[in-house]
C-alpha cells in the first residue's frame, strides 16, 4: 500500500535526509519532490511507487544500523532475592560498583534495591544488620524487549528509572544502567 502523500515528508525527515539527497536516491527531480511534499502537485503512479520503494529501502537501512538495548545490556546480570540480607546486597553493590540491583523471584523481577532506598531506610532508623531486601526494595523497574532501539524516548524513560531490565523471549535476561545508555550514545 502506498503512503499518503502527507506522509512522504515526515518519513523522509525522520530518516534525516534532505530533499535534494532523497530525490537523487529516488531518481526524481528535487523540485518535483518539493512540489509533492508541499501538496502543489500529485505524482504519477510510477513516481509515487519510486518514492515509496526508496522510503522503504532507506528505513530498512536505518533500522539495520540502529543500536538496540540487547547490544548494550549487561547479561547475565547480578541480582538479589527478597529474602537476602541488606548487608549482602550492599556487599554485592560495593564489589561490582552498582548503584542498584534487581530483586528477583525465579525469572521475575519483583522489585529493585537502590543506594537511595538503603539510605532512606537507614535514615529512618532501620538497621542493615537484621533487615532483609524486602524491607527496602522499591517497585520493579520497567522491562523492555532486547530488540527495542535506543532512541531519545528510551533515554527519557531511563532518566526517570534507576535502570531498565531487558527481556529475551519474555524472560528477564539483562540490565541497562544509565551509564550504559550514555556510553551507547557516545559510540554513535
Amino acid at each position: 500500500m502506498l503512503p499518503k502523500l502527507e506522509q512522504i515528508k515526515d518519513r523522509r525527515k525522520s530518516l534525516q535526509i534532505n530533499q535534494k539527497e532523497f530525490a537523487k536516491k529516488c531518481g526524481i527531480n528535487p523540485s518535483l519532490l518539493n512540489m509533492i511534499e508541499r501538496g502543489t502537485t500529485n505524482p504519477s503512479y510510477e513516481t509515487w511507487l519510486q518514492i515509496d520503494n526508496c522510503l522503504d529501502i532507506e528505513e530498512a537501512k536505518a533500522k539495520k544500523n540502529l543500536m538496540t538495548v540487547g547490544n548494550i545490556c549487561i547479561s547475565p546480570f547480578k541480582y538479589v532475592r527478597h529474602s537476602d540480607s541488606i548487608n549482602d546486597a550492599i556487599k554485592l553493590m560495593k564489589k561490582y560498583d552498582f548503584s542498584q540491583l534487581p530483586v528477583m523471584s525465579g525469572s521475575n523481577c519483583i522489585g529493585i534495591i537502590t543506594e537511595q532506598s538503603i539510605l532512606s531506610f537507614k535514615g529512618k532508623g532501620g538497621s542493615a544488620e537484621s533487615a532483609k531486601v524486602k524491607d527496602v526494595m522499591e517497585i520493579p523497574t520497567p522491562i523492555i524487549d532486547e530488540k527495542t532501539p535506543i532512541t531519545p524516548q528510551l533515554c527519557e524513560l531511563l532518566s526517570t528509572s534507576s535502570c531498565l531490565l531487558v527481556s529475551h523471549q519474555n524472560k528477564v535476561d539483562g540490565i541497562i544502567a544509565k551509564i550504559d545508555a550514555i556510553g551507547s550514545l557516545k559510540s554513535k
